[in-house]
């Protein structure tokens, strides 16, 4: 069963991209630390759609995860050697044109306000990385631009 995921993609969307992953640090001194929102790329099963969001862009990609997470050094230029990082390896699509978060403000908070949910009771987006999300909200996201799940097979 496809699981449906919105992640906040922020100073490492481009890089990330690039290199086809999703990936949630892992917290250095305790591990029990780690956020919620990074700690779900271990629950991101092969087939899942992920809704790509990076603040100021809107949502310009759609990926589908290809290969479950694993643990491993943080990924990103620049990491400390110490670090690690949950990644699972995922194929971007494009969404084009970027759809902004006026156009979907209004409407998404019915289905992304919910505890540990990406969207805020004001309409906002939470901080943190991958949050649940649902099937209606991902189609109806897609919807915007005429695009369907059949758009992002594999």
């Amino acid at each position: 069963m496809v699981q449906y995921w919105w992640v906040n993609q922020t100073r490492n969307h481009q890089f990330e991209r690039s290199v086809g992953i999703v990936a949630g640090q892992i917290n250095r001194e305790n591990r029990n630390l780690t956020h919620y929102g990074r700690e779900n790329v271990k629950k991101m099963n092969v087939g899942d759609l992920l809704v790509c969001y990076v603040r100021s862009m809107g949502i310009d990609y759609v990926a589908r995860v290809v290969e479950k997470y694993q643990e491993q050094p943080a990924p990103w230029p620049g990491s400390d050697e110490n670090e690690t990082a949950y990644v699972a390896n995922v194929k971007y699509f494009p969404v084009k044109p970027t759809i902004l978060q006026e156009e979907f403000s209004d409407t998404i908070q019915k289905f992304g306000c919910y505890p540990k949910g990406p969207i805020t009771r004001s309409g906002g987006i939470k901080e943190g990385y991958a949050f649940i999300f649902n099937k209606d909200g991902f189609d109806n996201l897609m919807e915007l631009r005429k695009l369907s799940q059949r758009d992002f097979e594999i």
